[in-house]
Order: structure tokens, then sequence, then C-alpha cells
């Protein structure tokens, strides 16, 4: 349930430029105490009343019967399907940002920095990072963990 109401860092610069930046820090500190901790006990408190993997389709088959269970697992794996096809586009948006000119306009030598331009570029690197990540997925949660800890570290760096 995490990736459903976080999104993580990404998207958070224009925080501060729509505020300021104490009200963008104030944000940042009062909304997990105001949102997330609650979240997490109710979580906790659901998790060791049904301690099932199931999760939170359990929690649905519990209170509302088989068929709400059912839509419920559906539309959870559609949410995680629409929000981690997210992720590579953002991951390519700030590799391009870093390293490429992050725009699409023209350079003062006429050229055009094909890893903005290029659909080929784009589709082959996002094409990558997905196998990869998949394949990280199929390897197993331990090194899903590790690695999600390090591109987390990696992209809080400035």
């Amino acid at each position: 349930t995490f990736y459903s109401v976080s999104g993580g860092p990404f998207g958070s610069e224009p925080t501060v430029s729509l505020s300021s930046p104490l009200w963008a820090i104030l944000g940042y500190l009062l909304f997990p105490l105001l949102w997330s901790v609650p979240e997490s006990l109710i979580v906790a408190e659901l998790s060791t009343a049904y301690p099932e993997r199931s999760g939170f389709v359990a929690w649905v088959e519990e209170a509302f019967g088989h068929r709400a269970a059912l839509v419920e697992g559906y539309l959870s794996w559609f949410s995680g399907v629409c929000d981690n096809s997210l992720y590579p586009v953002l991951f390519l948006q700030y590799l391009i940002s870093y390293v490429g000119n992050g725009d699409l306009s023209v350079e003062s030598d006429g050229e055009v920095d094909l890893l903005s331009y290029n659909i080929l570029t784009r589709w082959l690197m996002l094409s990558v990072m997905i196998t990869v990540l998949s394949y990280l997925n199929y390897r197993g949660l331990n090194i899903v963990s590790n690695t999600s800890i390090f591109i987390c570290l990696l992209s809080l760096m400035p």
C-alpha cells in the first residue's frame, strides 16, 4: 500500500516554488504525522487481526464478501500496474535533466540533445530499465529491498 499513497521525492520540487520553503518543510514534516502514522496503525492492527498473505483483499472479503474482495484485488493490481509504469519515465526524466539538456530546445551550435529528443533512445532506455527491474523482482524480495534502498538514496542525493 505504500506506493499507492506515496510517490516518494519525485515531483516535490514545485512545492517550494509554489509556496515558501517554510511551508514546504512544515508540510513535509506534518503530513507524515497526520496521514502516515494513523494509516500505519490501522494497517498494523488489521494485519495482526488477519495474518494472511492476501493483505487488504482479506480485510475487504471479511467486511464485504467475496465479490468485493475480487474487485479490490483487481483494482489494486491495476493501480499497481499504472503507478509502477510511471517510475521508469520519471527516472529517465531525472536522468535527462542531470546528463542531458533537459529540454527539447536547440543548443547554440544548432544540434538537439539526442537523449531528450530521440524517441527510439528514450524507448530503449525505458525498456532496459523495465527489463532490469523486472529481473530483480523475479530474483526475490531481498534483492528488491536492497535495490529499493539504493535507488531511494540515489534519488535523494542532491
